[in-house]
């Protein structure tokens, strides 16, 4: 199994992309003085076909390690069907169908929004006390607005910003690739929001 998968490029663009982000492919193999267990490979299958978290894997292991080579375990549940919201999954890891309504990326909505994300990012690095060494973000452009209509509307922004020319989600996700331009900062949770300030002082020193 993964911690996540592809963040940036043409394939992060496409919905199973959006899905692969935060929830990547797993892979169970199951030991084999356990396969003769009919119903343990029983319910594995049909689980494997049904809305599962990390929470069910970690359970399923635990069991596996503590009970399995008991003769007498037989205690290889089948999930029930379960909501994200059943589950406690928030939205952005939630890999249920939603539909999505795509409006004007002009709206006075979705721009209010994408004001709001990068004052969110800079207000971050100030609290992280950044601002020395990091550049604040400028709004450049929203490229994508969407709404998900459910029992109260939700926003989905994708905001440019300058001088990283970086594309960032709602959900402060970075959507490309940045390389080095976060070098300077000191922790890896903030390097993909910083865009150091020395890029700036060589970009002048070449022109």
């Amino acid at each position: 199994m993964g911690d996540h998968g592809l963040r940036f490029g043409k394939i992060r663009a496409t919905p199973p992309g959006q899905i692969e982000d935060n929830n990547p492919f797993f892979m169970i193999a199951v030991p084999k003085y356990l396969r003769s267990n009919e119903q343990l490979i029983l319910n594995l299958k049909q689980n494997s076909r049904r809305h599962t978290s990390h929470f069910d894997f970690y359970a399923t292991l635990y069991d596996i390690v503590r009970y399995a080579r008991n003769d007498n375990f037989r205690k290889w549940d089948e999930y029930d069907f379960r909501t994200c919201e059943e589950m406690e999954i928030p939205m952005e890891y939630c890999i249920c169908q939603q539909i999505w309504h795509k409006f004007d990326i002009h709206n006075d909505d979705a721009t209010k929004a994408a004001h709001l994300i990068i004052t969110d990012i800079n207000d971050f690095l100030k609290r992280k006390t950044l601002n020395g060494i990091c550049e604040m973000l400028r709004f450049i452009e929203v490229i994508i607005s969407a709404e998900y209509l459910e029992e109260e509307s939700t926003l989905k922004i994708v905001v440019r910003a300058s001088p990283s020319d970086g594309k960032y989600e709602a959900q402060i996700t970075r959507l490309d690739q940045y390389g080095n331009q976060g070098y300077c900062a000191p922790a890896e949770d903030v390097r993909h929001l910083c865009y150091c300030r020395k890029q700036l002082t060589t970009v002048s020193t070449m022109h």
